[in-house]
């Protein structure tokens, strides 16, 4: 797990609510508390600047409050019209998105009304380039998009679930109705990411259009990839190197080549088509947050492409449990499973949490429509790796919403 922006990483054992709550505006905590009467929910991981990150002097005070002073911050909710003030007054508005938050920034001399719905089947990312928000948003304005003193499209990104992407190379895209795609170009205004913010702004001069969020997959994959191809040369040029060592380290060496014969390590976006060969042992990981990182494993004679969408668990996990990562995991796949195929869903914890828990209690769940909750029974071979600071859970089909939990009397 890279810290690179934090200088520590407290755990405590706080309760949460009885519900969870999407997180604060651009918040890098899981600022979940304990309220009378509240059930036990996550093992919290609370992410904790140092000192002059976090203690604000008096001039930074005064400057926010000159800065932010006429604007209005708004809650939005999907699909529901919301009514921006004229007269200039500068109107931020949030809506809930499965990695963070869509914001539209409004300011005109004329009132108008909005309204944000979500597409969660938005037409495919542009060439290069791979979704970070699997969902994207249509923005629409009664009384017109333009004639704007201020517009801007942004989306505030949670770090502790894109820790892994480097989300200054990050675009808003926006859909062209005619040809059905979305367009990544200097033409549709000035992108500028703030990272004291965690987010991407694109300024525009008409807020109407659908708005999708992406980042170059040369930022992850295509460097995963090299990364890679450069470890089988290495690999091949040790076991030249190794040729003729004694012959208990040879079987050793020979006992590891195959276990890891035909397997390959990829690297996994959230909200994006990740394509698997057929034939191939392929290990998907995804980025990882304060409490661990998610792997799905496949194996199978057809090759397939793997969603997998984050987002805050939105209920209770099963009694007398606490969620490990607040984030569950929807995994959805274009082919269904074959018989005989390899399928697993994997999460590799981090030592913050094995110091806070008895990782050998840890279980995976699985939301059982039928009953709204997550059940732990019936759903796969499961299997502890202490080795590999992993939980693994065999499936014969990876689709479905999955989280991972604890007993509460496993907290030490």
């Amino acid at each position: 797990m890279r810290l690179s922006h934090l200088s520590a990483i407290v755990l405590s054992f706080h309760l949460t609510l009885a519900h969870p709550t999407s997180l604060p505006r651009r918040s890098a905590t899981f600022d979940l508390k304990t309220a009378r009467g509240g059930q036990p929910r996550i093992v919290q991981i609370a992410q904790v600047k140092n000192g002059s990150d976090v203690v604000e002097s008096p001039e930074e005070a005064v400057g926010e409050e000159e800065e932010k002073e006429g604007e209005v911050d708004i809650a939005g909710t999907l699909d529901t019209p919301v009514a921006l003030e004229g007269g200039d007054i500068k109107q931020d508005v949030t809506f809930p998105a499965s990695v963070g938050e869509f914001e539209v920034e409004f300011q005109a001399k004329t009132a108008r009304t909005l309204t944000v719905s979500e597409n969660k089947t938005p037409a495919a990312a542009p060439a290069g380039f791979t979704a970070l928000e699997p969902s994207s948003f249509k923005v629409d304005l009664a009384e017109g998009g333009d004639a704007l003193t201020l517009g801007q499209i942004d989306f505030i990104f949670d770090i502790t679930t894109l820790s892994g992407v480097d989300l200054s190379t990050s675009k808003v895209g926006k859909l062209c109705t005619e040809t059905n795609t979305f367009i990544i170009d200097d033409a549709l205004g000035e992108v500028e990411f703030e990272a004291d913010e965690n987010e991407i702004v694109l300024k525009v001069t008409d807020l109407s259009g659908e708005f999708g969020i992406f980042v170059p997959q040369a930022a992850g994959a295509g460097e995963n990839a090299d990364a890679e191809e450069g470890g089988a040369v290495e690999e091949g040029e040790n076991a030249d190197a190794e040729e003729g060592a004694d012959a208990e380290e040879g079987d050793a060496a020979a006992g590891e080549e195959e276990e890891k014969a035909g397997q390959i390590e990829v690297a996994g976006f959230f909200g994006s088509l990740n394509r698997v060969d057929a034939n191939v042992f392929t290990n998907l990981n995804f980025a990882a947050n304060a409490a661990g990182s998610l792997e799905v494993e496949h194996n199978s004679t057809s090759a397939n492409t793997i969603l997998v969408a984050p987002k805050l668990a939105s209920v209770a996990p099963p009694a007398g449990h606490l969620f490990v990562d607040p984030l569950t995991f929807t995994i959805t796949t274009e082919k269904a499973p074959l018989a005989g195929d390899t399928l697993k869903v994997d999460y590799i914890f981090t030592p913050e949490i094995k110091a806070a828990i008895d990782v050998s209690k840890g279980i995976p769940g699985k939301f059982d429509a039928a009953t709204q909750q997550f059940v732990t029974t019936d759903i796969g071979e499961f299997e502890f790796e202490a080795e590999e600071d992993e939980w693994s859970l065999t499936v014969t089909d990876l689709n479905g919403e999955w989280a991972f939990l604890v007993p509460e009397t496993a907290l030490l």
